[in-house]
């Protein structure tokens, strides 16, 4: 009898470490790309007719205790047949558990529906360019478009609304190739969480959404794209380093309080953004929002003293 493989358990194995497992990097993940910049890179967007959008899911709870069963087995084989059996019938049933929770989340999303239906990741991103980084100009390609440029930046972005509908949050995961190679240079997931709504009423938070036919959803949907690309572009030029100490942080997602453990990498305005332990970079809703004034110009103003020499005002002084 031929001896018995375990080339079903090995793959499982392997598929059940790869959706749990955090984003890959390179090698060189950490290598920052001082030459990235100005005109030097390209921007790759999602050919999707539609953008991925989901409800948030809570799965406390979800894929509990495994029954212990009996193995009638004859040998060694047939044990370990009926071992990866079971284990195959177990891991269907969780990945069916998982797909009834998320389909119950979703239904949140049904109000939005017609308004997501014509959203589009060009439409958002070239919405959101002159938001991203005016020292640079990045050219917009598909997936399969080629480009003369030296870096390909990919986006992979996935959507998410709260259960409360108050905020929506965005999980960009951000790729930079070598134009022509295979093999990312950088990798990050980059989650930027909205600020809440102040409406609290389901019919009146539906409507805050809906209203100019969804002009606050889409510009929440170009904003936080716009916000993830910056930190992106920030974290590929950077030499700094976050700050060593990690921390507990508070924030809000939507209604509900959230706490993470991070190193805080920047704070401006009304974000905050933390590196997490998983090693992605998380943009926050500061606790303590300021508001973000822009200098005043020093304004000079031509005048003529005594002797009729043209002086400055700034020169007075």
């Amino acid at each position: 009898m031929k001896p018995f493989r375990l080339p079903i358990l090995a793959a499982g194995i392997l598929c059940v470490a790869a959706l749990s497992a955090p984003a890959a990097y390179s090698e060189d993940t950490d290598r920052k790309i001082a030459a990235f910049g100005d005109d030097t890179w390209a921007l790759r967007v999602p050919d999707a007719d539609g953008i991925s959008f989901q409800g948030q899911a809570n799965r406390d709870g979800a894929g509990g205790g495994t029954a212990q069963i009996m193995y009638p087995a004859p040998n060694m084989a047939g044990f370990i047949a009926a071992l990866v059996t079971h284990g195959l019938i177990n891991e269907s049933s969780k990945t069916a558990e998982r797909q009834r929770i998320q389909d119950q989340a979703n239904r949140i999303l049904e109000p939005y529906a017609e308004i997501l239906s014509t959203l589009s990741y060009r439409a958002l991103i070239e919405h959101a360019s002159g938001k991203i980084d005016k020292a640079s100009s990045p050219e917009l390609i598909g997936s399969a478009d080629s480009s003369s440029r030296t870096w390909i930046m990919e986006v992979t972005p996935l959507y998410v609304m709260t259960p409360d509908q108050r905020a929506i949050i965005l999980d960009n995961t951000v790729r930079v190739f070598v134009n022509g190679s295979k093999n990312p240079s950088y990798a990050r997931v980059i989650r930027v969480v909205s600020p809440p709504l102040a409406e609290t009423s389901e019919e009146a938070i539906i409507k805050a959404w809906k209203d100019d036919d969804g002009a606050r959803i889409r510009g929440a949907s170009s904003d936080l794209l716009a916000e993830s690309l910056k930190i992106a572009l920030f974290d590929v030029r950077s030499t700094q380093t976050a700050d060593e100490r990690h921390r507990t942080f508070r924030y809000r997602e939507g209604g509900f309080e959230r706490i993470e453990r991070a190193q805080l990498v920047s704070e401006q305005c009304d974000r905050q953004v933390l590196r997490t332990l998983r090693g992605w970079l998380l943009s926050i809703p500061s606790p303590h929002p300021t508001t973000c004034v822009a200098p005043t110009p020093k304004v000079e103003v031509a005048v003529s003293n005594e002797s009729g020499d043209t002086m400055n005002s700034s020169d007075k002084e």
